[in-house]
């Protein structure tokens, strides 16, 4: 009987290792499956999160390009700008520049043209002490010549004048008459640069 016990504790012992070596083939075998699942989904995951970061690479760099593109052609506006800035601010230095006869006869057509009663008449100090006598001798040559005088009063502005008919001021100083005539002017301008 000790036999009998012996052979089939054997028996028992001979099948849960053949068991068990079932189990840990079957248990490799899905562990192994799954690691492939895994290492493929991974390698799937990978490629997707490349891909999408090469997408915002471009954009980023394509963004950046156009930034690029935007501030030059920006800074290019603000050179342009400013040499038109500059080539009006030439025009009005050369009207207050103009030789004395001619910008005497200037001042007396701004006068007569925008005088409508009894006026005083602002110039810078440079004009008032250069032209300023002549200018009035113009004004009040004639028959008909209208009512106007000197005022004490020295504007800061490049030249020109500005007309004071009581409590109103019409402003006929060079720069306000070359920025008057931009909007005219400016395309001729930027012609005349080729730009």
């Amino acid at each position: 009987m000790l036999n009998g016990l012996q052979n089939l504790t054997d028996k028992i012992q001979s099948d849960a290792k053949g068991y068990a070596q079932e189990l840990a083939e079957s248990t490799r075998k899905k562990v192994e499956e799954l690691l492939r699942e895994q290492q493929g989904q991974a390698d799937a995951l990978r490629a997707e999160t490349a891909e999408a970061a090469r997408r915002e690479a471009e954009g980023i760099i394509a963004r950046a390009q156009s930034q690029s593109a935007l501030e030059e052609r920006n800074a290019l506006l603000r050179q342009k700008r400013e040499m038109i800035n500059e080539a009006f601010e030439l025009a009005a230095d050369e009207i207050a520049s103009m030789p004395k006869e001619k910008y005497v006869a200037l001042l007396a057509k701004l006068v007569k043209k925008y005088q409508t009663g009894t006026a005083e008449i602002i110039l810078n100090a440079r004009d008032k002490k250069a032209v300023g006598g002549e200018l009035l001798s113009a004004l009040l040559s004639g028959a008909g010549a209208p009512t106007c005088s000197l005022s004490s009063e020295v504007g800061s502005f490049k030249g020109g004048l500005i007309l004071r008919e009581g409590d109103v001021d019409t402003n006929c100083t060079v720069e306000v008459l070359c920025e008057g005539m931009r909007h005219e002017l400016e395309p001729k301008v930027i012609e005349l640069l080729q730009f």
